[in-house]
């Protein structure tokens, strides 16, 4: 079940947006989540599982994408990207005139739309997120930096749109940061003067 919904959630994301192919790109990285709990006698029973389901998953996600070749200017869709994005060749003629600029870019504007108290619980989720469950917290980060890397390195034509999907892996993070720290204020809040209490409490929601 879970590998046929990711199929079609994929091929929908690829009859919207050539950007859903990161998601496939990086199907191979949910082997960080199981990796661990194969045993030597399991691994091969488990591993070829994980290659069949997955196959279904990108075969499923093809074949829903393939409706995109019903259209007579299909073919545009591939000229359209390179309006975006250099190719390889022209990366690796001259790899670093761009990343280092794009890379400033992008940053900001992933701050922006964040805000400084997102950010902080970012930092926050990400610190007890590798205490938590390592494994969960590697994945969401490289399902973060990996598009965002791409981006930086091979992005012609930048607009700030384009971080959307990629910040999405970073919202449970910002989730845990969130909870843990309101956990940690209300403790701190019950120990003192009710008047103060409150104050600390207003003064933590209104940021």
């Amino acid at each position: 079940d879970t590998a046929l919904l990711f199929g079609m959630s994929v091929g929908a994301g690829l009859l919207t947006k050539s950007s859903a192919n990161f998601s496939l790109i990086l199907l191979p990285t949910t082997l960080i989540l199981v990796i661990g709990k194969w045993t030597k006698k399991n691994l091969r029973y488990n591993l070829s599982k994980w290659i069949g389901l997955a196959t279904i998953s990108t075969f499923l996600s093809i074949i829903i994408a393939n409706i995109l070749r019903l259209a007579p200017l299909y073919y545009t869709i591939g000229l359209k990207n390179l309006t975006f994005i250099i190719s390889f060749q022209e990366f690796l003629s001259s790899p670093y005139n761009r990343i280092i600029g794009n890379l400033h870019g992008l940053f900001n504007w992933a701050f922006i739309y964040l805000t400084l108290p997102f950010v902080f619980l970012l930092i926050i989720g990400i610190y007890l997120g590798f205490k938590r469950s390592w494994p969960k917290t590697s994945l969401l980060l490289i399902w973060f930096i990996v598009p965002f890397s791409a981006l930086g390195a091979f992005g012609r034509v930048l607009y700030p749109r384009f971080i959307l999907f990629m910040l999405a892996p970073l919202l449970p993070l910002i989730a845990l940061g969130l909870y843990q720290t309101s956990q940690y204020i209300k403790n701190l809040a019950n120990r003192l003067d009710s008047k103060l209490r409150y104050l600390l409490l207003i003064t933590y929601y209104l940021l």
